[in-house]
Parts: C-alpha cells; sequence; structure tokens
C-alpha cells in the first residue's frame, strides 16, 4: 500500500482558508424570500431578508486522506488506486447539515423493525473495487459512496425528490493494464441523473458522433472531455445545495479557489454497509468475572421482500407512485438502493427511465450501458488463449 499522511477519521479540520477577492453568499433561503414576495407577504419577506443577510454560506471540502506523489501512478494494485484516487467533494452551503456527506446509521424502530437515518456531523466514505470489461479491455471500477441526510422540501420543480437518506456515486473505470482513467462517472443512488465523461485515453473514435465539448445534462453543464495530465492532482466534484446534483467535475487546482473548510474522511469498506451497528440493542455479558457489549448489527439496505436491496426508509411516493413509477413500470423509482449484480443485490441498478432500457442501462454493465448511450465501441475479438483454455463441450 502506499505511505499516506497520518490522518484522524471522520475530524473537522481546524485549519479554515477563507476564499480570496470574492462576495459572500448567501443561503439557499432567499429562494424564500423569492417566494414571499410573489405571495404579498412583505413582512415575511422582509423578515427572511434580514435572516439571509446574516447567514454566509459556506463552502466545504470532503477529502480522503492523501497518498505520496506518484503513489498511485506507480502501483499497479487496485486496492492502492482506490485509496488514492477518490474524488475531493466539494459542497455548497455545508452551513446545512442535509447539505454534507453523513454516515449512515441504524437504529431500533418506534414500533417494530430497524430504522435508517444518516448522521451528517459524522461523514464516511464507502468505497470498493470491481471488474468489468469494455470492448474486451479489462478494466477495474473504483466505486465511492456517500450519503446525506436528507433531500429537503423546496419550492421548485424538482419538489418530488424530497426524501431521507439519499446517495450518490462516484465510479472511476480505469484499465486493468495500464492503471489510465478512461471514464468518470456520477449517478444518484437511485440511478437518477447518470453522467459520464471520457478522457483524452478514450479514443475519439469511441466516443458518440459530435461528442461536445460541454455537455448540457438535466440542466447542468458538464464537461465532454478531462485531460489525464491536468488531472495529476486529483479530481473535485462539485455538489449543489439541497439536491447534491453534480455541477462540476474537473482537476483540482492548487490556484483555484479555496473552501471554507477542510473535511478530513477516511474511506471505509462497501460492505460496512450491510454490517451497520443497530443503536439500542446492546445487551452485556460476562466471562471470567468481566463484562462485554454486543450490538446486533444489519443492513442498511432492505434485505427481503419486493424492497431488497433498497435504502432503508428512502422511498418516495412523489415519484414511485406518479407518472416517473408508471413509465418505468417501477412504483420504487427514485429510491436509493444497493449497487451490484441484481442477482445478489435483490435489485438492478438502471439509469435509463424507460423500462425497456432498464437491462441495457445497468451500471455494473458498462460496456452495454455505453453502447446503449451512443459510444461507437469496437466489438470486443475472442482471446485466444481464453479460448483454449474454455472446457471443451462434452460429446
Amino acid at each position: 500500500m502506499p505511505s499516506r499522511a497520518p490522518s484522524h477519521p471522520s475530524r473537522i479540520s481546524s485549519e479554515i482558508a477563507e476564499r480570496p477577492h470574492r462576495r459572500p453568499r448567501v443561503s439557499s433561503s432567499s429562494g424564500v424570500l423569492a417566494w414571499a414576495r410573489v405571495c404579498g407577504l412583505a413582512p415575511l419577506a422582509t423578515a427572511a431578508l434580514l435572516y439571509a443577510s446574516s447567514v454566509r454560506a459556506e463552502t466545504w471540502d470532503f477529502a480522503t486522506p492523501r497518498c505520496e506523489p506518484g503513489a498511485s501512478a506507480s502501483s499497479k494494485s487496485p486496492e492502492d488506486w482506490l485509496a488514492c484516487r477518490a474524488p475531493v467533494v466539494r459542497i455548497l452551503e455545508a452551513e446545512s447539515p442535509y447539505n454534507r456527506i453523513g454516515s449512515p446509521a441504524l437504529s431500533e424502530g418506534s414500533l417494530f423493525g430497524v430504522r435508517a437515518s444518516v448522521d451528517p456531523s459524522r461523514p464516511a466514505v464507502f468505497a470498493e473495487t470491481r471488474t468489468d470489461q469494455i470492448a474486451g479491455r479489462d478494466v477495474v471500477q473504483l466505486v465511492y459512496r456517500v450519503h446525506f441526510e436528507k433531500i429537503p422540501f423546496r419550492f421548485s420543480r424538482y419538489f418530488f425528490e424530497a426524501h431521507r437518506n439519499p446517495g450518490l456515486l462516484f465510479v472511476l473505470t480505469v484499465d486493468r493494464e495500464s492503471g489510465d482513467l478512461l471514464f468518470v462517472s456520477t449517478v444518484h443512488t437511485c440511478g437518477c441523473y447518470y453522467a459520464v465523461v471520457p478522457t483524452d485515453a478514450v479514443a475519439d473514435a469511441w466516443l458518440p458522433a459530435d461528442w461536445p465539448e460541454i455537455q448540457n445534462l438535466y440542466g447542468q453543464r458538464l464537461p465532454g472531455r478531462l485531460q489525464r495530465e491536468a488531472l495529476s492532482n486529483g479530481l473535485r466534484i462539485t455538489l449543489e445545495s439541497q439536491s447534491h446534483r453534480v455541477t462540476s467535475i474537473e482537476p483540482v487546482s492548487k490556484s483555484g479557489e479555496a473552501p471554507d473548510r477542510i473535511v478530513e474522511v477516511e474511506v471505509a469498506p462497501m460492505r460496512n454497509l450491510e454490517q451497520l451497528p443497530i443503536s439500542g440493542t446492546s445487551e452485556e455479558s460476562g466471562r471470567n468475572g468481566g463484562s462485554s457489549t454486543n450490538v446486533e448489527t444489519g443492513s442498511f439496505f432492505y434485505e427481503r421482500g419486493p424492497l431488497r436491496g433498497h435504502v432503508r426508509g428512502a422511498w418516495n411516493i412523489m415519484e414511485g407512485l406518479t407518472a416517473f413509477g408508471l413509465l418505468s413500470l417501477d412504483p420504487t423509482v427514485g429510491m436509493d438502493k444497493q449497487f451490484g449484480d441484481p442477482e445478489q443485490t435483490g435489485t438492478p441498478f438502471y439509469t435509463l427511465l424507460p423500462f425497456w432500457l432498464h437491462q441495457s442501462s445497468r451500471l455494473d454493465q458498462m460496456d452495454t450501458l455505453l453502447r446503449t448511450l451512443g459510444f461507437r465501441l469496437p466489438r470486443a475479438e475472442p482471446d485466444p488463449v481464453k479460448a483454449q483454455m474454455r472446457p471443451a463441450d462434452p460429446d
């Protein structure tokens, strides 16, 4: 493993870097102000203005412990890549707890079962590697998962997205042989708002026809291509307030705008999400006069029934039982879910809404997904070595 600087798990750095040469922004309460004025509530509008002017919106960077320079490039180990290539996540208006990356937690339900929540005071990033093939090329998927307390209800055309325990996946697709970064993908853990950005390691012939320099996706402007050389200092992904939508995918720049605060986050194994301690279930046991505490564990995801593989408490009736659910033929559409092979998780992680595209837009089958999106990938040719190793057909 590459050497890393000493770290303090889930600790907010005490060093605050003030933004250079910029005007203070106000928080999203200005949206409430606008609605109050439209409705003719002048006193409320005035009060909201006074409150908004007193609140300075903060920008926080959530970053994993840094590796030594060049440690990732010199290593051929996917585990080293996973530890060293995690993107920096920039959060806008981080003074609001629901905008911060949190730690999933379980507790006993008030009536029955287990209740899931996300604690914004304890940031956590969960990660894993997965193997795949793109056009016959062996690749490694570096998968990073983060969760938030909620998407709050707000007066906008996206009001229907409000729900608890939402999350995001950041997937870095790396060539297994060379270690080159090929694609950067972002998607909400409901499978919504999927975006993919190729790097210059991807041949131009592989790109869809008329691939743009700037992608206009779901109201956001994202790059059409990333340069590997510019990513030597790392990758930064910026998230919008409240909706947690990705607004920027860019290289980390030493001369760029500094955040108000840096939050250092440890990378935890993805499997930990299936083994969370359940608060309130501890019991005392003694041996040889001593005592110990045993705490029950459970999964962040439902483990059986029609909701198997979905995040506990994340169902959104405003999406599942409306036109979105009808178009997808899925009453759980918009509900955050586990990523992986549906044979193991219980639910497919599709990224396109129409029901006839669910199978071809699965994120765990990157080759098929890219072809569905119009990428002109070459057909993989049979590997003669693997063909020789294939078991012979029985007589």
